[in-house]
């Protein structure tokens, strides 16, 4: 056994993110070191496992989820609470066993997505996804909450995400990872055959950042006004104009050609 696991350490690392679609890179690095220094404060004290639980248990109302997340899930959801309601309430109308949130980070939405939807089946997909122990500890009786490690663009990712819906198709997608143009086409390329027929594809960061100091949407914001016309779609934004965050979803329609999509969704300019 140690002489088959010298010889997988003297494989490359860049092979083994071409063959597997994980990565290894100081920013993985960095996450898992924290979340391994998270879990190691969690199990040594009792008292803060207590109240961690208490809170949890007590937890009623988006509001008190939101302030859970913000404790224990690093900066907790990155959300406008009107904007986030409005998305979990669209959900629930359309029904939301399977649920997918690509670009978990921290897990502080993913705590909303599986308190407040309750599906039957959470997946959260990142390069390294953060709280996952956190988010099982916390998961409603009888949920499930799967983790799928690795890069989205990359086939073997797809392929375990396969694995894990074991046939079921999604009812609600949320795609907030990779946010340049050819990283969010992709992971909608890759993931949107998951989806049911009717179900929802949503995107967060729609709204676009015209002050640099505040950061960056990305290319999200082109590409959503882009793909919102090609289904039918709907807008959650808090404030009108403003820079930054703002959900959009379409209703996915499994007739119609991927391919041709894919042929539209074409940068601008």
């Amino acid at each position: 056994m140690w002489q088959r696991a010298r010889e997988l350490s003297k494989i490359p690392v860049e092979t083994v993110a071409r063959l597997t679609g994980l990565r290894a890179s100081p920013y993985v690095a960095e996450l898992v070191g924290e979340d391994l220094a998270a879990l190691s404060g969690y199990l040594l004290n009792p008292s803060r496992r207590r109240a961690e639980r208490e809170q949890a248990a007590s937890a009623r109302s988006a509001e008190d989820w939101i302030a859970f997340a913000q404790a224990h899930f690093g900066v907790g959801p990155v959300q406008h609470m009107a904007e986030i309601n409005g998305l979990l309430g669209l959900a629930h109308e359309n029904g939301a066993q399977v649920v997918c949130e690509i670009g978990t980070r921290d897990g502080g939405t993913s705590v909303l997505l599986s308190q407040l939807l309750r599906p039957q089946k959470l997946i959260v997909m990142d390069l390294y996804a953060k709280n996952r122990w956190r988010l099982r500890r916390a998961a409603p009786p009888g949920q499930t909450v799967a983790v799928i490690d690795g890069d989205t663009t990359h086939p073997r990712t797809v392929a375990r995400l396969r694995r894990k819906l074991g046939g079921r198709r999604i009812d609600l997608l949320l795609i907030d990872g990779d946010h340049g143009w050819s990283g969010v086409r992709q992971d909608f390329i890759n993931y949107s055959e998951f989806v049911r027929d009717r179900g929802l594809i949503a995107f967060h960061d729609i709204c676009e950042v015209k002050d640099p100091e505040r950061g960056t949407a990305g290319d999200v914001p082109a590409f959503w006004k882009l793909v919102s016309t090609l289904y039918p779609s709907s807008e959650f934004v808090a404030t009108p104009g403003q820079q930054g965050l703002g959900i959009g979803v379409i209703r996915y329609r499994a007739a119609q050609s991927i391919a041709a999509v894919a042929s539209a969704l074409t940068p601008p300019g």
